[in-house]
């Protein structure tokens, strides 16, 4: 009797070794094939979208919608398409490995932007901020007159952007035609005088106007904090990642500051210093973009630190291009405005739900203004 029960014990005990072992296995990736009575590991797409709702297509067959994941895959190289009404379809080849997570956050652009005026006195040299979240531009319109400031936020209610006038114009001192200069933390800017050593420096916390004796020594400390600034962020990073980037043509850094993009025989590399890929434990490189031999090209970051702006136009001073936008990878290269585009000037909404152009639609009148492309 005491054998019958200490073999039941052993039995159950081994059941539950067993279904534990099952249960672990299922939890990492493995299930059950019945035609061939064994474990077999499996793999898992996370896919996400912005903006979501995107019908997810998994080998052209419609599985379900972002936000959501694709359970049980065979290891296996899989092609995922994303479609939503009303933007521009997504494509992207995943390598799914048994045991991991394959996360996929694709940016959908609208396939018809709204373009909307942010000003309507006139606008030149827009000039934007360090941190990218503020704009300086100058107008010559009567009533007008002088340096004015726009936020790259969008507000409440939907509501369109409005610009303040910083300083105006007096009889005096035509400030809107000087110069204009931010300071590293974008919270002064300097109107410099041509030809004087003087100059005039606004405080956009205080919104106060102060003469400045000594520019070039004022340009100097701020060339000397923005190197500071790079050397204490390079602090985080290993030898071997910072004489990487030492040795790069002006490298450009990401909103995040884990990338930066440089320019190489006309071949744009993004240098990964972070993958977001766990497996990849050492910076990535990737070819994303190269130049068009006939055109002149003018590259920034979106705010995602995940995609490139790319502005195409056959010189700067053409007064018409192409706005692109691309993964940094190089994949997913899509339109997003062709038409008048006054010099290079194209500046990113922090929250990447816009990007602000300076245009015309009446040539003949020459009064440019500023305007917003409604990505989303």
């Amino acid at each position: 009797m005491r054998k019958r029960h200490l073999l039941l014990v052993f039995t159950v005990f081994l059941v539950l070794i067993a279904a534990t072992t099952i249960i672990i296995f299922i939890a990492r990736g493995y299930r059950i094939d019945l035609t061939k009575k064994e474990l077999t590991g499996s793999g898992v797409i996370a896919v996400s979208s912005t903006p979501n709702g995107a019908l997810i297509y998994l080998d052209d067959k419609p599985i379900s919608a972002t936000n959501s994941s694709i359970t049980s895959l065979k290891p296996d190289t899989y092609k995922i398409r994303l479609e939503k009404q009303g933007f521009s379809s997504y494509e992207k080849e995943v390598v799914v490995e048994k045991e991991y997570v394959t996360s996929i956050d694709a940016l959908l652009i609208r396939s018809a932007p709204e373009l909307k005026p942010l000003t309507f006195t006139g606008a030149f040299q827009p000039t934007l901020s360090p941190d990218g979240q503020k704009i300086i531009f100058s107008t010559s319109q009567k009533q007008a007159t002088g340096i004015w400031l726009l936020e790259l936020t969008d507000r409440p209610f939907n509501l369109t952007a409005r610009s303040n006038l910083l300083i105006k114009d007096t009889k005096e001192e035509e400030f809107s035609q000087e110069e204009i200069i931010w300071s590293p933390d974008s919270k002064k800017i300097l109107v410099s005088l041509p030809g004087a050593d003087s100059g005039y420096l606004f405080d956009l916390t205080a919104n106060t106007l102060s003469k400045e004796i000594n520019v070039e020594a004022l340009k100097s400390s701020w060339q000397s904090e923005e190197k500071e600034a790079t050397e204490k962020l390079l602090e985080g990073f290993s030898k071997e990642i910072r004489e990487k980037i030492a040795s790069l043509p002006n490298p450009i850094w990401s909103p995040d500051n884990t990338k930066v993009f440089y320019e190489k025989d006309r071949d744009i590399f993004v240098y990964d210093i972070k993958p977001k890929d766990l497996r990849k434990n050492e910076p990535e490189e990737y070819k994303t973009y190269q130049k068009p031999k006939d055109k002149e090209s003018s590259i920034v970051w979106y705010p995602d630190s995940q995609h490139l702006l790319i502005l195409e136009k056959e010189s700067r001073e053409s007064e018409s291009g192409t706005i692109k936008i691309i993964e940094i990878d190089g994949g997913n290269e899509m339109q997003i405005f062709s038409g008048t585009i006054i010099s290079d000037y194209l500046f990113p909404y922090t929250n990447g739900s816009k990007v602000v152009i300076l245009t015309t639609f009446n040539p003949e009148s020459k009064q440019y203004n500023l305007y917003s492309i409604n990505l989303r």
